[in-house]
């Protein structure tokens, strides 16, 4: 009787042990795709302008409830955090940078550094002491005129907004509808008459027709303002007008209401960082989650050659 009943319970172990084994492995693959697809996403980091926070070759985990879901009553954006994002200007990218401005306040750019309500940010302005300063008004990097960040429920009339805060109303209107066609249409008056067929011969930034100007210029206000400034150049023309006008789905917007919030975003490295002095504010809901950690690094070195860099291993993210 012994000997039959150990004999029967061998194939019982065997399938109790298979049985644990798959439960166990199916927990942990569902504990892995709720951290995945909830919680907790890890990401390249392929820039050096967040450098030396992080460089390009980290990969970086993310809080991904921080701003999204019950939990971001708890972890609304307040300080100066890095936070992952979906580009407003480019289809399936991915940036990271660091807030500076939250909705209501007035931020601008002089002089090379950053100001929030009329308080300059020293800690984020001493990279620029080792950039060239350009002349008053020549650069984004360096002079960026006050501009409030919109509260929701905030009203905009486009027909009275200057060429940047029309760009940033663009931007602001494509994050916020994103299933619409939203898109901007520049047209061009010289005396009075359309020369929307100009051509543009020895401009630094674009060279051709008035009228076929990339996408990729239309979203820069700086590219507008520049352009401006060399259209009334123009010797043979006594007025010279350049209007920014949004249209959607529905045709020409003249108001816009806002309907989320938007934050300023700027990189460490402030020299060569395109961030919300370029593109313009960032909608909360671009926002994937608040970069917390460097897991590891790789680098290449001269000769072509990956290599780890121990140093960066599990570094927390300031």
């Amino acid at each position: 009787m012994a000997q039959s009943t150990k004999r029967s319970s061998a194939p019982t172990d065997s399938r109790i042990a298979i049985y644990r084994g798959l439960r166990a492995l199916v927990f942990v693959l569902a504990l892995g795709g709720l951290i995945k697809y909830g919680c907790i996403d890890t990401f390249p980091v392929v820039t050096d302008q967040m450098k030396p926070s992080l460089v390009s070759g980290d990969r970086i985990m993310v809080f991904k409830g921080a701003y999204r879901g019950p939990l971001s009553t708890i972890f609304d954006p307040r300080g100066y955090h890095p936070v992952v994002f979906e580009h407003p200007n480019a289809d399936d990218a991915i940036g990271c940078l660091r807030i500076v401005g939250r909705p209501g306040d007035v931020v601008s750019v002089r002089q090379g550094m950053f100001h929030r309500n009329g308080v300059p940010r020293l800690g984020l302005s001493e990279t620029a002491a080792n950039c060239e300063r350009l002349p008053p008004a020549y650069s984004p990097r360096d002079w960026t005129a006050p501009f409030r960040l919109p509260e929701k429920g905030d009203i905009y009339d486009l027909d009275t907004l200057s060429n940047r805060d029309a760009v940033f109303v663009f931007g602001m209107m494509r994050q916020e509808r994103p299933s619409k066609d939203v898109r901007l249409q520049a047209s061009l008056e010289v005396d009075g008459k359309s020369a929307n067929d100009y051509i543009i011969t020895d401009f630094v930034l674009y060279k051709g027709r008035f009228d076929s100007i990339p996408d990729g210029l239309r979203s820069r206000w700086f590219f507008w303002n520049r352009l401006e400034e060399y259209l009334k150049s123009y010797e043979g023309a006594e007025a010279v007008s350049l209007k920014l006008t949004i249209f959607d789905d529905d045709g020409a917007v003249s108001r816009y209401k806002v309907g989320h919030r938007f934050y300023f975003m700027l990189a460490d490295q402030w020299c060569s960082g395109f961030d919300s002095r370029y593109f313009g504010p960032l909608s909360e809901t671009a926002m994937l989650g608040r970069a917390v950690c460097v897991l590891w690094s790789f680098e290449n070195d001269d000769a072509g050659h990956r290599r780890f860099r121990p140093d960066r291993l599990v570094r927390f993210i300031n």
